[in-house]
């Protein structure tokens, strides 16, 4: 599948009857983003929809880890003249509604993944690149005009662009404008000896994810993985509502495969240790001969799909636009004919290897050899030690540390909180003296001067020791 050029915009064309499928997919997402100016890829999406969409037409935009897209489906004029209008709307953004498209944001919110998929990948990735998917946009009210102006012109060029179409061709008009093709450094994930298990705060839910190169054998391990946590918590045992799976892309190299439960209340820990059983087995044992056929006939089924052939063009273009060889579908089959037992042995002991295992407050899972994974990586920091007043709600003994290079929190029963200001990604200031602190490896630490003796003198510290760029003021509710 070969791309034409349009205005100097890659195309991806599948031939067809009508109606018309495209997408203009630009190579930016979250991942780009930095935590004071999270959201404001979502709010260009938002100002173009506000300009393009019209009733009577399918239209949809959304704002993943790693891509941004504006599609379209209908008769194939109208498709033509929508992509324009996202074209020509990139170039002149109707900056007088910014402050309606934040307040609309900042209520509903910026979801670029599934809920468990951004957990894991803060998990991995800490708090910035693909780990912000987990995280609120606390400085959305301080975007500003110039600072989308610079995002657009930045991002949203035809250096950046690709489109996608499965249907009538027909000529196109992409008049976007011109720029500098964006360098991105590859995603890193946080310097921490996995596997290992965590604790988040969603009901019920218990996710494994790992960050992977793409190969047949992972990709095959993730389906036969999922079918087995199905057959087994839900259909045989009746302890599961729902089991799936997620594959993200994170950058040119870089997959990240999850699989999630949905357990029933107090089955959490049933759920998490046959979901780390059934990777392990199946990185020691591999799959049977019935599941690599079972994997071969769906992937065979989902070729003649009604959807197969947007599925196919967007995959292809989407692997354009972010920098790595597309796979043909030819490829594929021959990935597939190819596949053994020992390649999925072995995908499933790279996720094995690699794995988070995400399970909800208060559980404690009992695996052996799978260790706690620590909520903070950096030992404290020597400093002016702060007491709690008497009247805080903190364990006895609890101190807050602040240093030349860094903040610590040391809370009785707890390991160690440290964010050093050399990792710091974001200060935000909340009402009443309160703060939180956010460093890249993904620690937050919260403050509130209430809870400290001279506590304000420590927040002013703080607040004094932090860039300015990386702080985000209170903004009134």
């Amino acid at each position: 599948m070969q791309p034409v050029l349009v205005n100097g915009v890659p195309v991806f064309w599948l031939e067809g009857p009508g109606p018309l499928w495209a997408g203009l997919t630009f190579g930016v997402g979250r991942r780009d983003e930095s935590f004071v100016a999270g959201g404001i890829t979502h709010l260009v999406q938002r100002l173009v929809m506000s300009t393009v969409r019209s009733h009577g037409q399918a239209t949809n935009a959304e704002v993943e880890v790693a891509a941004t897209q504006f599609v379209a489906g209908g008769p194939p004029e109208q498709v033509a003249e929508f992509l324009r209008r996202c074209c020509l709307a990139l170039t002149d953004l109707p900056l007088n509604a910014l402050r309606t498209e934040v307040r609309v944001l900042a209520a509903d919110g910026c979801a670029a993944a599934q809920p468990m998929t951004a957990l894991l990948l803060s998990e991995a990735y800490g708090c910035s690149g693909a780990g912000l998917a987990a995280y609120n946009q606390p400085g959305l009210p301080g975007i500003s005009t110039e600072m989308v102006r610079s995002w657009t012109a930045r991002y949203f060029t035809r250096q950046n662009a690709v489109v996608w179409a499965v249907g009538p061709k027909i000529d196109l008009s992409l008049p976007l404008p011109d720029g500098e093709p964006p360098a991105r450094a590859a995603q890193r994930i946080r310097e921490r000896q996995l596997p290992g298990w965590c604790q988040h705060r969603m009901d019920a839910h218990v996710g494994l994810g790992a960050g992977v190169r793409r190969t047949p054998g992972a990709m095959a391990a993730l389906t036969i993985m999922r079918d087995r946590l199905e057959s087994d918590l839900r259909y045989r045992r009746g302890i599961a509502t729902l089991v799936e799976s997620d594959n993200a892309i994170v950058d040119a190299t870089q997959r990240f495969l999850t699989t999630t439960v949905h357990a029933r209340p107090g089955f959490e820990a049933v759920a998490a240790t046959a979901m780390w059983n059934a990777l392990t087995r199946l990185a020691t044992d591999g799959p049977t001969q019935a599941e690599l056929d079972a994997d071969r006939r769906t992937y065979t089924d989902s070729l003649t799909r009604p959807d197969a052939p947007m599925e196919y063009a967007l995959t292809t273009a989407l692997a354009h636009v972010l920098g790595h060889d597309p796979i043909s579908r030819d490829t594929l089959r021959a990935e597939l004919d190819a596949l053994t037992a020992d390649d999925v042995r072995l995908g499933a002991a790279t996720i094995r290897d690699h794995a988070i295992l995400a399970v909800p407050e208060p559980t404690t899972p009992q695996l052996p050899g799978l260790p706690r994974l620590p909520e903070s990586t950096s030992i404290p920091v020597h400093g002016r030690a702060f007491r709690p007043r008497l009247c805080a709600r903190l364990p006895l003994r609890s101190r807050l540390i602040i240093g030349d290079d860094g903040v610590s929190m040391l809370l009785r029963g707890r390991a160690p909180l440290t964010v050093r200001y050399d990792e710091v990604t974001g200060l935000v200031h909340g009402a009443r003296g309160y703060f939180d602190l956010a460093s890249a490896d993904g620690t937050t630490i919260a403050l509130d001067a209430n809870q400290w003796r001279a506590g304000p003198i420590a927040l002013a510290t703080i607040s004094a020791a932090v860039p300015q760029h990386l702080q985000v003021p209170h903004y009134p509710g």
